[in-house]
């Protein structure tokens, strides 16, 4: 395995998707955000959570370049090895909603 190669393409995700939740969350959701103000926690509550929010998001983004780079053989069928690394993503998916359910 390419360990800078995953590092960058872990980097290159986890920017990705600060970007593409900015453009969601601030821009196209904005309106609605602040119709529905009163049910989210107050701007001075959450910024003390974000270093951690993104801290944690990057972990996750290098977590799902691993698991790519351990799935990806490059032997046999793409569609196979496609399916087996949506099965890790589903599986890591799943238990984050346990465990935020369980949470509550």
């Amino acid at each position: 395995m390419n360990y800078p190669r995953i590092a960058v393409a872990g980097f290159a995700a986890w920017l990705a998707s600060i970007a593409l939740g900015y453009l969601i969350n601030d821009i196209w959701l904005f309106r609605l955000y602040q119709a529905n103000a009163w049910a989210f926690r107050r701007p001075d509550d959450v910024a003390e959570l974000v270093p951690i929010g993104l801290a944690a998001q990057l972990l996750g983004c290098f977590a799902f370049a691993i698991a790519y780079a351990k799935g990806y053989e490059g032997e046999g069928s793409a569609i196979g090895e496609g399916i087996r690394f949506g099965l890790i993503v589903a599986i890591i998916d799943a238990k984050i909603r346990v465990d935020r359910i369980t949470e509550q």
